[in-house]
Order: C-alpha cells, then sequence, then structure tokens
C-alpha cells in the first residue's frame, strides 16, 4: 500500500507529466523549424533560379537543416527509449543500476535537441551570409 500523502503523489504524476510533455515539445520544436528551413530554402532556391536563371549555393544551410531533421527523429526514438526504460525500472523489471538506465537516455535526448537546435542556427545563420555575401 502507498504510504505517501494524495497531495504528494499527485504532485509527482503531474510534475512527470508535464515533463514528457515538455520534452515532446522540444523535439517537435526541432522538427519544425528545421523541416521548415529546409522547405523555405528549397523554395527560395527555385523562386531565385526562376527569375534569374542563377545557381545559388545553399548546400552548406541545407545539410545543416537536414542534420538538424535526422537529430529531431533521433530524439523522438531516445524519448520513448527513456520511457520504456523508465516503465521497466518501475515495474521492476530492471533496478536503474544498469549502464543504460533512464537517466542516460534523457542525457542523450537532451544532447540531440541541443545539437538539433544548434544546426537549425548554423544552418539559418549559414543561409544569411549566402544571401547578403
Amino acid at each position: 500500500m502507498n504510504k505517501e500523502p494524495y497531495h504528494e503523489s499527485w504532485h509527482k504524476r503531474e510534475t512527470f507529466k508535464s515533463l514528457v510533455s515538455y520534452g515532446q515539445n522540444a523535439v517537435k520544436f526541432v522538427l519544425l523549424v528545421n523541416g521548415g528551413a529546409l522547405v523555405a530554402v528549397l523554395g527560395l532556391l527555385g523562386s531565385i533560379y526562376a527569375k534569374t536563371c542563377a545557381a545559388v549555393n545553399f548546400q552548406g544551410p541545407a545539410i545543416c537543416f537536414v542534420v538538424g531533421l535526422c537529430m529531431g527523429g533521433l530524439g523522438f526514438t531516445s524519448a520513448y527509449l527513456t520511457q520504456l526504460t523508465l516503465y521497466r525500472e518501475s515495474i521492476g523489471e530492471r533496478t536503474g543500476s544498469e549502464k543504460l538506465n533512464h537517466m542516460t537516455w534523457v542525457g542523450l535526448t537532451l544532447g540531440l535537441i541541443a545539437v538539433g537546435t544548434l544546426m537549425f542556427l548554423s544552418g539559418a545563420l549559414w543561409a544569411t551570409s549566402v544571401l547578403h555575401g
């Protein structure tokens, strides 16, 4: 039987739910900004080529956005593995002391989100310099 007062267990559950929501939104952000930026770069390339028949080299920024999209996809995968590992720890299937416990997956997910965000920033700055260079 759970000896924890109801308000404490409620608070823990709600905190956990909000953390999961923040994590999901962070991964969605990485996917949205990198995907949107890639589509915008491709649209801009088509527009510039249609008007001037000049080729503008947006290969670098496009690669940054594609890598950012890959980081977002891997972030979804590692977030899933975080939840799976946490569940398995909670039912006693895992002790949490293994090398790949849920905190390892949390760290990996945060790293992937950070790299995906940096890829967007790098690609955006690179695209800006190409346009103004």
